[in-house]
């Protein structure tokens, strides 16, 4: 029996040292064609200044969306800290009251194609928090991106941010069917 918890162990191990090597390698390779959207994107905007406000708003989401996908990329490379049972975090002090209005706004245009109002409640003082500005926006966009997801046309999602004892609490309500 101990003979094969070994072999079983070191089949586990080689497995385990394949999903690493293949996870570098998908890291690797999507690396070029994001920093490939990326540098388009710039190059619209350098080459077209004649652009709308709007435009050039839009081009410049998808820059800093090519930007945060490249940090995600560097944070999966890291192995060591994924196996160590350790996230890789830059913690930092954050205004939750405008990292929430920024996330509502970029889904705006996109709550509207389904007539979606999306409102935003801030606190009425600072909400600040120390933590990962990354995994703090991957939240907060999932969240709503769910919302709107779920969500049938002509309904609301509502966010509000506030204060719960010590903590900030962060709400997002929809009018979808729920689980």
């Amino acid at each position: 029996q101990n003979a094969q918890l070994e072999r079983r162990n070191e089949q586990l191990s080689h497995l385990n040292e394949e999903k690493n090597n293949l996870i570098k390698i998908l890291a690797h390779d999507l690396r070029t064609p994001i920093n490939q959207v990326q540098g388009l994107a710039q190059l619209l905007l350098i080459e077209n200044p004649t652009f709308g406000a709007e435009q050039k708003d839009s081009i410049n989401r998808i820059i800093d969306s090519s930007i945060r996908l490249n940090t995600m990329i560097g944070k999966i490379l890291d192995v060591d800290a994924i196996e160590g049972n350790r996230i890789n975090m830059q913690l930092e002090a954050i205004d939750m009251n405008v990292l929430t209005k920024r996330v509502v706004s970029s889904f705006e245009r996109i709550a509207a194609k389904k007539d979606i109002q999306l409102t935003f409640t801030s606190a009425s003082g600072p909400m600040v928090v120390k933590g990962d500005m990354l995994y703090m926006t991957e939240i907060i966009e999932n969240l709503i991106s769910n919302a709107i997801k779920f969500s049938e046309w002509n309904k609301k999602v509502m966010i509000a941010l506030g204060a719960c004892d010590v903590n900030v609490q962060l709400k997002v309500q929809d009018e979808g069917p729920g689980l």
